[in-house]
Order: C-alpha cells, then sequence, then structure tokens
C-alpha cells in the first residue's frame, strides 16, 4: 500500500513540475490577433467578425508604428480588402466610398509603387479592393 500511495505522490509531483515549468498559456501578440481575426472574418463575413478585425487590425498596426514597411503596408492592405468586402457583403456605399478615398489617397501621395515594393502584390491588392468598393457605388 504504501508503494502506491508514494508513486501516486510522485506522479502529482511531477504533473505539478510540469505545469508550473510551462506556465499559463501565452496571449497572442497583437499581429497574431490580427491575423486571427483576418482569417476569422473571411470565413464567417458578417458585422460582429468585421469589427472584431478592424480593432485588432488597428490594435496591431497602432503597436506596429510603421505603416510604410512591408508589416505596416500589409495592415493598411488587409484593412482595405476586408472594408471592400464588408461594403459588397452589406451593401454599404458610404464604407466603400472610404475605401475608395482612401486607396486613391495612398496614389495620389505616390506610395502605390512603395507600398508595392515592400509588399509584392499590394498594388494589385489595392486595386482589386477599390473595383469591389467602386461596384457597391455605381
Amino acid at each position: 500500500m504504501r508503494r502506491s500511495a508514494f508513486r501516486a505522490a510522485l506522479s502529482a509531483a511531477a504533473l505539478l513540475l510540469l505545469a508550473g515549468a510551462c506556465g499559463p498559456p501565452r496571449a497572442p501578440t497583437p499581429d497574431e490577433a490580427a491575423v486571427a481575426a483576418w482569417k476569422l472574418y473571411l470565413a464567417k463575413p458578417d458585422v460582429g467578425t468585421y469589427e472584431n478585425f478592424i480593432r485588432a487590425n488597428r490594435f496591431a498596426a497602432h503597436e506596429h508604428n510603421r505603416p510604410h514597411d512591408a508589416v505596416g503596408v500589409e495592415y493598411q492592405v488587409r484593412a482595405l480588402e476586408v472594408q471592400a468586402a464588408e461594403a459588397e457583403r452589406a451593401g454599404d456605399a458610404r464604407l466603400a466610398d472610404d475605401v475608395d478615398v482612401r486607396v486613391a489617397d495612398i496614389a495620389q501621395h505616390d506610395l502605390t509603387g512603395v507600398y508595392d515594393e515592400v509588399l509584392p502584390g499590394a498594388k494589385d491588392r489595392l486595386a482589386a479592393a477599390r473595383a469591389r468598393a467602386l461596384r457597391v457605388i455605381r
């Protein structure tokens, strides 16, 4: 009987050590949260997942604080893509107009080429988001 009690105590101690060594689960980084929110919106587009994405992406972009490097451009392009998709899904001309104005603003400041340089494909993604938004406006 003593031997089984000893083994049980040893097993319990090993589990406690293992649990203590691993610690609590790590919270996702702002970037990980933004990517997860983006994937959730793509999988289940609705007002709730849209607003969740916008909050997470905005927070991650704010924390990153470099809007013109590859990561910062990705945040901007991803936001415009999702906004265009939501404008189309909801038939929201105001949101579509916001996308159109923002993409035009990027082009007006000659940033489209720069964005495409730091994030290959950004130019095409921006054009696609704008085209999607324009379909809602017209």
